[in-house]
Parts: C-alpha cells; sequence; structure tokens
C-alpha cells in the first residue's frame, strides 16, 4: 500500500480495503469468498465475521477496525459487513467535509465531528431506535405480539441466513429455522425432535473446511493486501 502521510486518509485507504473485500457478499444476491491454503482447503462462505477475522492484517489500522468489529460481534452477534461499509461511508464523509478546510481548521472540524458522533451514539440512538425502528417492527407481529403474520418469518429468516451462505444453503436452512422456531413458540418440549433439527441445519449448513491465508472473491479477483 501506497504511504500516505494524512491519518484520516491512512485510516480511509485501509478500510476501503476491508471494505472491497466485504462489499460483493452484501444481502442475500451477493456472492460467496473462496479461502484456499496451501494444503488444499478451502473456505467458501459470506458470513462478514468469518471472511473478516480469515484476513492475515498487519496494518495497525486493519487491526484495530478487526477488534472493534470483533467486540460489536460478540454484542449483536451480526453486521460485521454492515460495521464496515458504514465505517467506510463515514470516513469519507468527513474526509469530504474536511477537505475544503484550511490545514489549520482541518484537524479541529475532524475532531468536532467525531465528538458529534461519539455524542449521538449516546445520547441520541436509543431515542432513534425507540420512535423509528420499534413501531415499525412490532407491525410485522399479529394482535397478540408474539408471532410474525403470514410469510413475514420466512422473510425474515431468509435475509437473514441469505447474507451467510449460499443461495443453496438458504433455501433449505430458511424452512427448517421456521419450524424450528414454531415448535419451540409452542412450547415443544420434545428435545429428541430439537436435536434432529439441529442436525439437519448442521448437515445443511456443512461446506467449509479450515482456514486459509490467501482469499478470492468469485469473479477471479483478489481483494487488496493489507
Amino acid at each position: 500500500m501506497a504511504k500516505v502521510t494524512d491519518p484520516l486518509q491512512a485510516s480511509l485507504s485501509v478500510v476501503g480495503a476491508l471494505e472491497c473485500v466485504v462489499r460483493r457478499c452484501v444481502g442475500p444476491s451477493g456472492g460467496t469468498v473462496i479461502f484456499t491454503k496451501d494444503t488444499g482447503e478451502t473456505l467458501i462462505t459470506k458470513h462478514g465475521h468469518r471472511v473478516l477475522t480469515a484476513l492475515h492484517l498487519e496494518h495497525p489500522v486493519a487491526r484495530t477496525v478487526l477488534e472493534c468489529l470483533r467486540a460489536h460481534d460478540r454484542v449483536t452477534a451480526d453486521g460485521s459487513k454492515s460495521f464496515v461499509l458504514l465505517l467506510a461511508a463515514l470516513l469519507r464523509g468527513i474526509r469530504d467535509s474536511v477537505h475544503d478546510s484550511a490545514h489549520t481548521r482541518r484537524r479541529h472540524a475532524s475532531w468536532k465531528l467525531a465528538n458529534q458522533l461519539h455524542a449521538f451514539c449516546w445520547d441520541g440512538l436509543d431515542d432513534v431506535i425507540a420512535h423509528g425502528v420499534v413501531p415499525y417492527a412490532s407491525s410485522l407481529f399479529g394482535p397478540g405480539g408474539c408471532e410474525p403474520e403470514g410469510g413475514v418469518l420466512a422473510a425474515l429468516v431468509g435475509g437473514y441466513v441469505g447474507g451467510r451462505v449460499s443461495p443453496g444453503q438458504a433455501e433449505v436452512l430458511t424452512p427448517l429455522l421456521c419450524e424450528l422456531y414454531t415448535r419451540v413458540a409452542h412450547g415443544d418440549a420434545d428435545s429428541a425432535g430439537h436435536l434432529i433439527y439441529s442436525r439437519k441445519l448442521l448437515s445443511a449448513a456443512r461446506g467449509r473446511v479450515g482456514t486459509t491465508q490467501r482469499p478470492i472473491t468469485r469473479g477471479g479477483r483478489s481483494p487488496p493486501a493489507l
């Protein structure tokens, strides 16, 4: 990677490289990433956390981003790809907003934006979720408020699973997960039945072997080295 003197641009260059890795495997229609080792072991996945943690990162900024991503994943167990995409967009926004500023004002403007974002995360984000997200999510459920109406459950599960596995695997996993949810929601305490479904899910999701040192994205391009 070329040497960059501006710390903001240096951070953006590193995060942009990570963004290139995950951008093609975002969402149900996204592609998969193939990792290979010299031993012949392969990992085929589109799971963001698995993709990013399989990379061998040497740049200190990349390692810091990865540690933040791991902390985020421990809390939410989701959103690794979105984390990188939003971080890249945020850094570009900060860069563009201070690009035309004088050099003496640039650092102050960057710090001001960073502090405003930090304050918003602590003080304003909960209100946004409470007033903007919760009512919308609540409308997906029936009058009892316990089970999603109609095909909402399949759509939610399908979208979630589709962002992590291939379309063929998602097609198998979605109805199994929906049925498992229905059984548990209705108080089915048949542990043997749950075990059978768990085994089916594991069999359907199986398809990876080992880890890797050389990632290759679908289409023949290798992600940028960090």
